[in-house]
């Protein structure tokens, strides 16, 4: 893989598929304002700007929506005032507004600025759901979508009442599987909790786990039931000698205990072709009929009693444990279940309450463009809407984001710039999926990097780069290390007399038990705190 080029914000061209990394403090924002500000002004390939609602910019919060909408504006006004001789400007307004010289080109470019800073409302500056919406609202006889389909924020009522009808459905019709739930503390909201984030994900496969060994598990114990109970006659036999026995100790062996050993067995046997389903104070107790607990309980000097009964129970109790673990190991496959149940679920009751949740804007859309008849339309009226792209954040994108904007944009032969940091890409916890932005790399025209951080001063920006600069640094191949420049904007220093370098690491002690993820952030917050107090105790110092 070519290394990425440094972008040249005010020289780069203006289409194709362009992909953008900007590491953390390396003006993604101040790239993505300059490149908003040419586009408004500078013609290509002799078609002339677009207006401000035509350029879509996209990034991933709401919070995030608002600052770079600030952002822009503050941009374009900076960038009019300077071609109204009001003020200086930067180098790269400086540089840009030379190619705008006095006379008919200056005023051209002041009235489309003019128009756009007026007009600013209108910008297409949308989080990615409110782009679906957009789109699904304006298209909604190409996207098949209900024109009075309410948004509902928050389906997390929604959601527990799918789960709770499953759980009832699958589980409490199960004694032995709600017990070995019981046993294990899970509950629905517990399952809910894991499942979440994989709903609404069309685009993942779910491979259940091996139902066959379940079942091999299963008629294993059956079978070895089916020896134990087609005996009755040896089953007494060896029950009376377990009662009888005088060796036993009293602290271990109570005749309470026993007599209940000996009961539960004679009643289970009084159904010999059902598997008994032990709870676990039944299989502790039977677990007393083993040769080797047997053994254990014995007084001193006395021999423990033998009898085929015991080794029988020996070979069933063992088949029984082979299948309460296949019994668990299935709890993956149910919650397989619970997901395509789910996400079944939620598609019926939103048609039924004409309701739309922000997952579902995505995959409505997602559906809608690949419709083969009418998702063809669907994108090329998105084009229509829209001239270019400009996506933040891009590396939180999943795959079904990226089909979209692929679709409207990258196969209708709109420009995109897609501005992210693929180091971030790595957590799946925010939502992120490497392969997505692996395949928009793919499709990439031109790869750029920002390398310069304006935040970070040198030496700590040096650490970084030798922490990282190693083969494969993130384990996947396609994500590599781009090593930046330091040029901190402000010209602060941060001078601390304490004989530390630059880049350090906190280690937290966890002692002889490993820390819970409760402790651990804890601890973590405390040893924040503690360094934030210290600073401060050397500023006060003059340190």
């Amino acid at each position: 893989m070519n290394a990425p080029q440094a972008l040249d914000a005010l020289n780069c061209p203006l289409a194709g598929v362009n992909l953008i990394e900007a590491s953390a403090g390396t003006g993604k924002t101040w790239t993505i304002a300059a490149l908003f500000v040419r586009l408004l002004l500078e013609e290509r390939d002799g078609v002339s700007p677009p207006a401000i609602e035509q350029i879509l910019v996209v990034t991933y919060t709401k919070a995030a929506t608002a600052e770079l909408r600030e952002r822009l504006r503050r941009r374009l006004a900076e960038m009019l005032a300077l071609l109204d001789g009001k003020a200086d400007g930067d180098d790269f307004l400086q540089a840009l507004a030379a190619r705008f010289p006095e006379g008919q080109a200056r005023d051209v470019a002041r009235q489309r600025l003019t128009a756009a800073v007026n007009g600013f409302d209108a910008a297409a500056i949308y989080t990615i759901h409110g782009f679906c919406q957009r789109v699904l609202t304006d298209a909604a006889f190409e996207s098949g979508q209900t024109f009075q389909a309410e948004l509902v924020e928050d389906d997390a009522a929604r959601l527990a009442e799918i789960v709770d009808d499953f759980w009832r459905r699958r589980i409490v019709a199960a004694p032995l599987l709600a017990q070995v739930l019981v046993e294990r503390g899970e509950t629905p909201d517990a399952w809910l909790a894991e499942i979440r984030p994989y709903l609404s994900k069309p685009y993942l496969k779910l491979r259940a786990p091996d139902a066959v060994r379940l079942e091999t598990a299963r008629w294993v114990a059956s079978e070895r039931w089916k020896l134990l109970a087609s005996a009755p006659e040896l089953v007494e036999e060896g029950l009376a000698l377990f009662l009888a026995h005088p060796g036993f100790k009293a602290n271990i062996y109570r005749p309470d205990t026993m007599a209940r050993i000996a009961g539960n067995l004679r009643g289970w046997l009084a159904l010999p072709d059902a598997l008994p389903e032990l709870d676990s104070d039944s299989r502790k107790l039977l677990d007393k009929l083993r040769p080797e607990a047997l053994a254990k309980g014995m007084k001193k000097g006395c021999e423990p009693p033998a009898h085929p009964l015991f080794e029988r129970m020996e070979a069933w109790l063992a088949g029984w444990d082979v299948y309460m673990g296949q019994v668990a190991n299935s709890l993956a496959g149910l919650k397989l279940e619970l997901i395509a149940w789910a996400n079944e679920e939620l598609a019926r009751r939103r048609g039924v309450e004409r309701s739309r949740s922000f997952d579902d804007l995505l995959t409505d859309l997602g559906a809608a463009l690949a419709h083969p008849e009418t998702g063809p339309l669907l994108a090329a009226q998105v084009a229509d809407s829209f001239s270019v792209a400009l996506i933040d954040e891009f590396q939180d994108t999943d795959p079904t984001q990226y089909r979209i904007f692929r679709r409207c944009f990258v196969e209708e032969a709109r420009p995109v710039f897609l501005v992210g940091d693929p180091k971030q890409a790595i957590y799946s916890f925010r939502g992120a999926d490497i392969f997505a932005y692996l395949a928009a790399r793919h499709d990439a025209e031109r790869q750029y990097t920002l390398d310069t951080n304006r935040r970070s001063d040198e030496p700590l920006v040096a650490t970084v780069n030798a922490l990282f600069g190693r083969d494969l640094p993130f384990l996947l191949d396609g994500i590599a290390y781009q090593p930046v420049a330091a040029s901190p904007s402000s010209g602060g220093r941060l001078e601390v007399d304490d004989d530390r370098a630059p880049f350090n690491a906190q280690w937290i002690q966890a002692g002889e038990k490993e820390l819970s993820k409760e402790a651990a952030e804890q601890a973590a917050a405390e040893g924040c705190a503690d360094e934030i107090a210290r600073l401060l105790t050397l500023a006060a110092e003059g340190r």
